[in-house]
């Protein structure tokens, strides 16, 4: 399964609020899954990253897991759920 992170509105507001899914939490540590993306979008996220360093990031996965949790939020507010 192929995400697609939009990364317009992403860079006019940061969100900094922590989504975890239930089953994340049960042992107290971190678990990953792999995603793809477009070579495109990752390439065009790491010219962002190496040329903005004022935005903090320090990685494509920190840049690309703020992005998730953005869209997350942004979605959820539309169809209404919190």
């Amino acid at each position: 399964m192929n995400i697609v992170v939009s990364v317009c509105k992403f860079l006019e507001s940061k969100c900094y609020k922590q989504i975890h899914h239930p089953s994340c939490m049960d042992t107290g540590s971190k678990r990953y899954k792999n995603v793809s993306i477009p070579i495109e979008l990752y390439h065009q996220i790491e010219r962002i990253i190496k040329s903005h360093p004022e935005l903090g990031y320090t990685s494509i996965s920190e840049f690309i897991k703020e992005a998730c949790r953005y869209n997350i939020l942004r979605v959820l507010g539309r169809i209404g759920e919190n």
